[in-house]
């Protein structure tokens, strides 16, 4: 009886319009315009200023920690998990730079909300931990923000960016141990 509810649910969910679902559930309507896509393609195209990296990467923490659905839609999309570790979680020396506008360059420098979004992900499921683990480097880009020292680092980030960072990266660490994964980096 319930598996025949959610079945019709799901039918009456999949014939309103983009608009009335956005009315009824504004996560699931803005999944279903896309917007993951349109995500990646500024983050990986357009390359915009750190604010608008931050606010992107906010949006996809929001959508991971609405459902697994939508977790897993960011989880299973082809490429933005590893557009975002390839630009926002370097495993190699990186610096917070500035452009000659003024505005910071977040691109080749971690970003402690890049970590957020991998540990609410993979915080629903083991499978989706090790999913996250796999893509890039991002074991390794932990790893190396877990031993990082915001106070002899003031080159490379600011001091509370850098314990964002390291706060960040212990959190997404404990959320890996919980499920028996990264024991054996340490």
């Amino acid at each position: 009886a319930n598996d025949e509810l959610r079945r019709a649910c799901q039918r009456a969910k999949d014939e309103l319009k983009d608009d009335q679902v956005l009315k009824l559930d504004v996560i699931t309507g803005l999944l279903r315009t896309d917007i993951l896509e349109r995500i990646r393609y500024v983050l990986e195209v357009l390359k915009p200023g750190a604010k608008t990296v931050v606010e992107a990467l906010s949006i996809l923490v929001r959508i991971a920690r609405h459902s697994l659905e939508s977790s897993s839609a960011i989880l299973n999309h082809p490429s933005l998990l590893k557009v975002i570790a390839d630009s926002f979680l370097p495993t190699t020396h990186f610096s917070f730079a500035k452009e000659s506008s003024g505005a910071v360059n977040v691109y080749g420098t971690p970003v402690n909300i890049a970590v957020k979004l991998l540990r609410v992900v993979g915080s629903w499921s083991k499978s989706a931990a090790l999913k996250v683990l796999s893509v890039g480097l991002i074991p390794q880009a932990l790893l190396c923000y877990l031993s990082f020292d915001p106070a002899e680092s003031r080159d490379s980030l600011p001091t509370f960016e850098g314990l964002r960072l390291v706060l960040e990266s212990f959190r997404a660490w404990t959320v890996f141990l919980s499920y028996g994964l990264m024991q054996r980096q340490f």
